[in-house]
């Protein structure tokens, strides 16, 4: 796996936004957080996902190595181990977390409204 804290400025900003465009197709999906949330082993959400984001997770997995899917090469054995050190990253959390706040409590549109519900006049 690639060290992010390598990647600086413009590289930096390239290699984060091809990360999250991946892993936002996974957690954006509801019915992958109703499995990670479910009170179930993990595993469930993550067969999910292998089965119906099989691209996205290749090229998340392919992006975290520094690689594109017509280059990088894993087994099956490598790939849990990839997809277990993903799940454990602190960017994964972080990224998940902020996904779920954001969905949880988005907006209604109403500047007045949402103005009222943060105290902010």
């Amino acid at each position: 796996m690639i060290d992010i804290t390598q990647y600086k400025n413009g590289d930096a900003i390239d290699l984060l936004a091809n990360i999250m465009e991946h892993a936002m197709d996974i957690i954006g999906d509801k019915k992958f957080v109703a499995k990670w949330k479910s009170g179930k082993p993990v595993m469930y959400a993550i067969v999910y996902a292998m089965k119906e984001h099989r691209d996205a997770l290749v090229n998340l997995v392919c992006a975290i190595h520094g690689e594109t899917p017509d280059t990088y090469q894993f087994d099956a054995v490598g790939l849990i181990r990839d997809v277990q050190e993903i799940i454990d990253s602190p960017l994964f959390n972080e990224v998940f977390s902020s996904q779920n706040q954001m969905t949880e409590s988005a907006p209604s549109g109403s500047a007045t409204e949402n103005t009222e519900e943060t105290g902010i006049a």
